[in-house]
């Protein structure tokens, strides 16, 4: 869990229900769409957004080629 949630800020919820959307529809793209949405929101990098997601550290390599360029 990151620290942000630890500390119990508002931006846990919306992370949570990232997660929870990405479970239901179980797909990559979905991933990829929540990290760039977290990036965009909260200004943070793509590590700083998989992070926050709980994406394996073994598969961030994977999908930082995957996410589109700005």
């Amino acid at each position: 869990m990151s620290s942000w949630c630890q500390r119990g800020l508002p931006v846990c919820k919306v992370i949570e229900d990232m997660r929870k959307e990405e479970r239901a529809e179980g797909g990559a793209e979905t991933l990829l769409r929540n990290i760039s949405a977290l990036m965009r929101s909260l200004s943070v990098s793509a590590e700083k957004a998989m992070e926050l997601l709980d994406v394996p550290v073994n598969e961030r390599d994977k999908i930082l080629k995957e996410l589109p360029v700005a």
